[in-house]
């Protein structure tokens, strides 16, 4: 179990540092662009096994013609649905409003974005249903953009309006970008990735938490991620992935080992012709424990 968890904080940790390049929530972006997915996919559903092919869980997702997504369906182990999330679009294709709901139909949660007039998000705002099923703010986030439409500053308040957190940008002369820094209510630095490149393309980057090395990522010439380091608090190595792709920059091993270099868990993917993922396999000390399959259905 212990294993497990290290690969799953791992995965984690990778996407919390490619988000805070962007500021901005995976569900205000274009599904097509941003999950990578090839030629018009309709819908796709991931079902997720056990080593002996039982299923642990299942989710569909639904995309119109234009590669929004615009329906999620969640169903546990039974195959019974047990939440569903929906996705508004203004006349510019820009989502503005997404709603979760249990398999009863009651709405739990509601997430909404306002766009300026060059597209970018400038506030988006969590809220969650509370027992009288009366939708209650949890924050809201308010970001600002300088002049090369690059986010230099993200602001977060609380339900009752007062400052949260807040987080800065820095970027280079090429609009890459260098530095953000995420602070507490108080001003006080938790949190700030550095990012080092070479010929304009992303090298390395460096996480650190309360001031402390927290994790590295080293990338190859075409930007993938190739290589992460985590750290304990005493800076001893905690655990290493290393990422493996194919001619089409498609993600087909991660490994991940222990400090004392030795494997603790590996995934191997598949693809179909056009380059979707159709598979992924999880090897813990070369057992496979586990196995993930895609289905695409595609617009004509």
């Amino acid at each position: 179990m212990k294993k497990i968890k290290l690969l799953i904080l791992s995965i984690f940790t990778v996407v919390s540092t490619v988000y805070s390049q962007n500021a901005q929530p995976e569900y205000f972006r274009n599904a097509w662009e941003f999950g990578k997915l090839k030629g018009k996919v309709k819908s796709y559903t991931e079902s997720n096994f056990d080593v002996d092919g039982m299923l642990l869980r299942r989710m569909t997702n639904n995309f119109d013609n234009t590669g929004n997504l615009i329906e999620e369906y969640f169903y546990n182990k039974n195959d019974i649905l047990q939440s569903r999330k929906i996705y508004i679009y203004d006349t510019s294709d820009k989502i503005i409003e997404r709603k979760k709901f249990n398999a009863d139909g009651k709405l739990l949660h509601r997430k909404t974005g306002k766009f300026d007039n060059k597209g970018h998000i400038v506030e988006f705002r969590n809220s969650n249903s509370n027992a009288a099923n009366i939708l209650e703010i949890q924050f809201t986030c308010v970001n600002t953009y300088n002049d090369s439409d690059k986010i230099i500053e993200q602001t977060r308040y609380n339900s009752d309006g007062r400052k949260r957190s807040h987080s800065t940008y820095k970027y280079d002369i090429n609009n890459n970008e260098l530095e953000s820094c995420e602070y507490d209510a108080k001003g006080v630095c938790s949190s700030k990735n550095i990012y080092l490149y070479k010929d304009k393309s992303i090298e390395f980057a460096y996480f650190y938490y309360n001031g402390k090395l927290s994790s590295t990522f080293k990338y190859d010439v075409q930007g993938n991620l190739i290589e992460l380091i985590v750290f304990n608090e005493d800076n001893t190595i905690k655990f290493t992935d290393s990422y493996k792709y194919n001619d089409m920059g498609s993600l087909v091993e991660t490994h991940q080992y222990g400090p004392d270099g030795s494997l603790v868990s590996k995934n191997i993917y598949k693809y179909d012709y056009l380059g979707n993922k159709i598979e992924c396999s999880q090897f813990v000390s070369e057992c496979r424990k586990k196995y993930d399959v895609w289905q695409y259905e595609y617009y004509d």
